[in-house]
């Protein structure tokens, strides 16, 4: 469990705050996700989740990753997977357009890495 402390009590009640531990860095930092930035932060966040829990099981298919986040596109996640394979966090088994694709993390301390981000 994490606790915020603050210099000053704010007027208005704080929150709820979406926060990404930066483990390698050892920080923290609060996100805006209603922000300018934050589509793009949701995308890094989202994607860090997506590590994380491919990094948990293992190995899972297009369709268990897609049954994980019910609020997102499949479209949206077969994006997020393809990003993460071609930036070398995942690593892709089976046809493409298969729902039956498999992924995995390809180097367990890059994946711990980023599923830390999340």
């Amino acid at each position: 469990m994490r606790t915020l402390t603050h210099l000053k009590q704010p007027a208005e009640s704080v929150g709820p705050l979406t926060v990404m531990h930066d483990r390698p860095a050892g920080a923290v930092r609060a996100i805006d996700l209603q922000g300018a930035e934050g589509s793009a932060q949701k995308v890094t966040l989202r994607r860090a989740q997506i590590v994380h829990v491919v990094h948990e099981a293992g190995r899972l298919t297009r369709a268990e990753v897609e049954s994980l986040f019910p609020d997102v596109g499949g479209r949206t996640i077969r994006a997020d997977l393809a990003a993460l394979v071609a930036a070398g966090s995942l690593a892709a088994e089976g046809p493409a357009t298969s729902p039956d694709r498999a992924y995995r993390c390809v180097y367990v301390d890059e994946c711990m890495e980023l599923a830390g981000a999340a």
